[in-house]
């Protein structure tokens, strides 16, 4: 089996492991931590790097179990004075696998070390696999990272974020959460689905990934209506102006609910009104037994109202942190 490390968005492992577990069935976890998880599977590194709810997935050539901390150099001279490199296998990444460069990072933030130590670490990688040193677009990044949980890691870099933080208009939820709150939904191929708050489609995006019968897209705003209905022009898609609050469905409409209201306030509406009249909404359109998973900065009031819904009740509650900001991920199910 090979070694896998992947990272993901803090405060959803639980959520991680058991979406793992559905997806390669042969999984063995050997530590999860918050934001990452070590991993053993016979899987393809296709099968992994395919993973969208994962942010970024390495292969590990070796696992370092515990480091002091400032390691990283120390465990670069491991791995270039040793004989590790001589019994090391690289997997093929690419059809075209010709160039490489060494990142060094340190507690998840790159880090800069001696240049001698570099340069011996990037010769002895070039020498052991037939590979050619390019330090600005390589076909191969080797990394060595010490995180701050005291482990450290020598490993190949599978996957790049999809889409990085610049790429983001203002607002945008990173994809990878998206994939996690449609997961958290239990998705399958009869849903009819439904995001009331859908900015720029995030949420949409993943869900169109996992079959479904019918998505309902609601957005207020005019502007990012009229984006909507161009992006995702399709038959079983409905894009519609509207406010959450005043819902143009019929009763009973939908089994599936994932959005992401506005945080704070919109539009000059308390978030106590706001959330009061989506959760009368969404009470008559979603039909009992289906699920509604929320992401929001509200966390008060969503557990308030449920205290006191008869509706409404809760599965589970994730704390995650989204662009620095706390928030809360609500699983709530139609009784």
């Amino acid at each position: 089996m090979a070694r896998y490390f992947s990272t993901f968005i803090p405060g959803l492992g639980e959520v991680v492991q058991a979406e793992l577990k559905r997806k390669l069935p042969d999984l063995k976890v050997e530590l999860l931590v918050d934001g990452l998880v070590v991993y053993e599977t016979e899987a393809s590194i296709e099968e992994v790097s395919a993973l969208r709810f994962l942010n970024n997935s390495f292969y590990v050539f070796h696992f370092f179990k515990k480091v002091e901390p400032n390691s990283l150099v120390g465990m670069m001279k491991f791995v270039y004075n040793s004989d590790f490199l001589k019994k090391m296998s690289v997997p093929r990444v690419k059809s075209r696998d010709r160039s490489f460069r060494v990142i060094t990072s340190y507690q998840n933030k790159l880090r800069a070390v001696e240049l001698n130590v570099l340069k011996n670490a990037e010769e002895k990688i070039a020498k052991a696999t037939r590979l050619t040193l390019d330090r600005s677009k390589p076909d191969l990044e080797f990394w060595f990272l010490e995180r701050s949980e005291g482990i450290g890691f020598f490993a190949l870099r599978l996957t790049y974020d999809r889409r990085s933080e610049k790429d983001l208009e203002r607002g945008e939820l990173r994809p990878e959460l998206c994939n996690l709150l449609c997961i958290l939904s239990e998705p399958q191929e009869d849903d009819v689905f439904l995001d009331p708050f859908s900015g720029t489609g995030a949420i949409l995006r993943e869900r169109m990934q996992i079959a479904y019968s019918k998505l309902f897209v609601g957005e207020k705003d005019k502007d990012k209506f009229e984006c909507l209905k161009t992006r995702f022009h399709k038959n079983d898609v409905e894009v519609f102006q509207a406010d959450a609050t005043k819902l143009p469905l019929g009763d009973d409409s939908v089994n599936k609910i994932v959005t992401d209201p506005p945080w704070g306030q919109a539009e000059e509406v308390e978030a106590e009104t706001l959330y009061k009249g989506m959760f009368a909404e969404f009470s008559r359109v979603l039909r009992r037994g289906g699920v509604l998973v929320l992401l929001t900065s509200q966390k008060d009031i969503v557990e308030e109202f449920l205290k006191e819904s008869s509706d409404f009740s809760l599965d589970a509650r994730y704390d995650v942190l989204v662009s620095g900001r706390k928030a809360g991920v609500f699983k709530i199910r139609r009784i």
